[in-house]
């Protein structure tokens, strides 16, 4: 065999092994002429949507009126304890009625 003829099966098993090679990562493989005659092509690939983003985004709706109700809920939860932190912290020091009154107030309204 000549050396020329080596060369170009050479080439051809690289160019080959190339082409497979991109086939197996998912990209387009462009020859050396479309590269030099235009921009390269980019390879588009769907993307794939999880169940879960789908499912999400389906029941968006209901993640605000959820939300909704347990911003107060959770505010009144806090409502004991800080009533409790304020009568030991104002009214058992100051032994003051209306401060005691005007915190019972706060809470019940």
């Amino acid at each position: 065999m000549s050396s020329a003829n080596q060369t170009v099966q050479l080439t051809d098993s690289l160019v080959t092994r190339m082409r497979m090679a991109a086939y197996k990562v998912g990209r387009l493989f462009v020859d050396r002429t479309q590269r030099a005659s235009k921009a390269l092509p980019v390879a588009e690939t769907p993307k794939e949507v999880s169940d879960l983003t789908t499912a999400l985004r389906d029941h968006r709706p209901m993640f605000w009126v959820i939300f909704g109700f347990s911003v107060p809920v959770n505010l009144l939860m806090l409502t004991g304890s800080v009533f409790m932190l304020l009568v030991y912290d104002k009214v058992l020091t100051s032994g003051s009625l209306p401060t005691l009154l005007a915190l019972l107030l706060l809470v019940v309204v």
